[in-house]
């Protein structure tokens, strides 16, 4: 080590970082002596035989924290500057850090690591500043207290109270001359609520020969302050006690900084919880967005939504109301919290955030524009507080956030966070309805209403695929409305499409859950029937011929008949083991159907 070079202890276990202190100190090899450790075990060691000039500790060790350290220095253990390092970016750790004396906090970066010799240096001028201040702290306080011994109020009273000596301390102090007072009781220094409490040291001095505390006092002009205050017995030349002899002195202004101090640290631990608690709130919210962007359905939003409101808003209970395709009804789609809403539909204009589309609050039961939607028991002896957030995107009404909190709670602080959720949840939800409109237009046929011939064949291959590994049968109808052309030469081909239409909500109606119903093209229908056989595909198949013919069709006021239909039927895996065969099969069918004139099922060939 050179002479004039500073010895600098560094605590840290995580080797990547040792690198990057070691990188940033290699150019000030003159100036610098570090010694590196692991742990605080090895770092006593070294304190034990060497002072280090600046100590640079880790927060996290593996056998503890490194501000122990700081709280061995103020045990006189060891004597230098410390700083803090650490990982996370807590305000809380900070303020413990400085709170317990480090001279400086830095979060670890590759930045913040690689600059430690500037940081170093500029530790080293503040510790040098502040060791030159304690110097000249302790003279001034040594002054101090040999001011005060002199300035100080000193009272003698005999041993039941009366004054017998009255000192200029006391005179300045109290505001009473001595002659004022001599051979009164000592009492008229004392508030009068308290003239117990002054009988009470008393009566300790006389017992154990000292009393010691701090209390009120009362001057001369009806102030008061507080004073500590020091009574001991007082003895003539042969030990035998003849009095009290009392010291005060005025501090008032240490009390009222110490309130001060006190509300200080109040203020301080309750804007660090309120960032902590802004911090998780930025955090959720952040998950929630995340987790909004990979829905894939307005069912899974509502879930996110009703998951994370309850973790956002811990303290309240709430629903999310979705309004219905009547667009006048709001149905709730998930309830949180110890006492959700009784309600779980009303009517939109129920409530008044929805009418104004601004979020609306109501804090006391007292307020005569309340919501309809708010049942009875809430706006009883016990109210509430509640507010609504409407929830809207692109100019269109989605829902409303509704939250309720605890009686006599404040909701009024969660107006941001309920208004903020509100926009981000409407965005989400309006963007996957919009996929999802767009998603049934791509595979929905807009006249029947019925899937497409795209989503048909990838539903054919879908439980074509399952069946084979389930070995499973799968049966395909293809359906052809009977002499079309000529429905539309006599009615027209407005009356045509209303035909086909009518057909399309047959079908729908008369299908199981699991089959798909698609409209191929022009006259032409496909059933895909998962786990059907082929005698109750035949059956069914016949009664659909049979339903179909019977439909009478509303055309412009009036009914006219309904069309038949013929029907070829196909089965996996007699008559094919692919779509296309399957397919063949069931057109051939079809065809078949269609010679026999029509209005029949026919069934394909082995």
């Amino acid at each position: 080590m050179e002479e004039n070079s500073v010895q600098i202890l560094l605590v840290e276990d995580e080797q990547s970082h040792i690198e990057l202190i070691k990188h940033g100190f290699e150019s000030y090899s003159n100036r610098f002596d570090i010694k590196f450790v692991g742990n605080l075990e090895e770092a006593h060691n070294f304190l034990a035989t060497s002072k280090p000039g600046l100590v640079i500790v880790d927060f996290t060790l593996p056998d503890g924290q490194g501000t122990d350290l700081l709280s061995e220095s103020h045990q006189d253990l060891y004597d230098f500057p410390i700083i803090i390092l650490t990982s996370q970016g807590d305000e809380q750790i900070a303020v413990d850090a400085i709170k317990a004396g480090a001279l400086d906090y830095i979060v670890k970066s590759p930045d913040s690591l690689t600059n430690l010799p500037n940081v170093a240096e500029h530790a080293l001028r503040e510790w040098k500043h502040i060791v030159s201040r304690r110097n000249v702290e302790t003279q001034l306080r040594f002054q101090a207290e040999i001011l005060d011994s002199v300035r100080e109020s000193v009272v003698v009273t005999d041993l039941e109270g009366s004054v017998l000596y009255w000192g200029k301390g006391a005179e300045t102090l109290y505001g009473y001359l001595a002659e004022e007072v001599i051979g009164k009781p000592i009492s008229f220094i004392v508030r009068p609520d308290e003239p117990l409490e002054i009988e009470n040291y008393l009566h300790q001095v006389r017992e154990t020969g000292s009393w010691s505390g701090q209390y009120t006092h009362k001057r001369k002009d009806g102030s008061l302050f507080w004073a500590d205050t020091f009574i001991s017995i007082a003895t003539n030349e042969f030990g035998k006690p003849f009095g009290m002899i009392g010291i005060d002195r005025d501090v008032t202004d240490r009390v009222n900084s110490e309130e001060a101090l006190r509300e200080a640290n109040q203020e301080l631990t309750r804007v660090v919880r309120t960032l902590q608690r802004r911090n998780r709130q930025i955090t959720l919210l952040n998950e929630m967005g995340d987790l909004l962007q990979s829905c894939i359905s307005v069912t899974d939003a509502y879930s996110v939504l009703g998951e994370y409101a309850e973790k956002l808003f811990t303290e309240l209970s709430g629903a999310l109301y979705i309004l219905t395709h009547s667009r006048n009804l709001l149905e709730a789609v998930s309830l949180w919290g110890k006492d959700p809403p009784d309600v779980k539909g009303f009517e939109s204009d129920a409530c008044w955030a929805m009418r104004r589309a601004r979020t609306h609050s109501v804090t006391n039961a007292h307020t005569r524009v309340k919501c309809q939607h708010i049942v009875t028991s809430e706006i009883g002896s016990d109210f509430s507080p509640y507010l609504c957030a409407p929830m809207t995107a692109h100019g269109e009404s989605l829902g409303l956030l509704h939250l309720v909190a605890p009686p006599n709670e404040d909701i009024v602080e969660w107006l941001q966070l309920s208004t903020t959720i509100a926009e981000r949840s409407s965005l989400a939800i309006s963007n996957l309805k919009l996929r999802e409109e767009l998603r049934l237009q791509s595979i929905l046929d807009p006249l029947t209403g019925l899937f497409n011939r795209r989503y048909f064949e990838k539903s054919l291959e879908r439980e074509l695929s399952r069946a084979k590994r389930h070995k499973r049968p799968v049966c395909v109808f293809m359906l052809d409305v009977d002499y079309l052309k000529g429905y539309n030469d006599q009615f027209g081909h407005a009356a045509g499409d209303a035909l086909l239409h009518v057909i399309g909500d047959f079908l729908k109606k008369h299908i199981r859950g699991e089959d798909v119903a698609c409209r191929y093209g022009g006259d032409e229908f496909t059933i895909v029937l998962p786990d059907a056989s082929l005698s109750n595909a035949q059956r069914r198949a016949e009664e659909l011929c049979a339903g179909i013919k019977d439909q009478n069709i509303p055309f412009q006021d009036k009914r006219l008949q309904g069309s038949s239909v013929s029907i070829g039927v196909a089965c996996f895996p007699m008559h094919g083991m692919s779509a296309g065969n399957i397919l063949k099969a069931a057109d051939t069918a079809l065809y078949a159907a269609k010679e026999a004139g029509g209005n029949c099922v026919r069934t394909a060939s082995i």
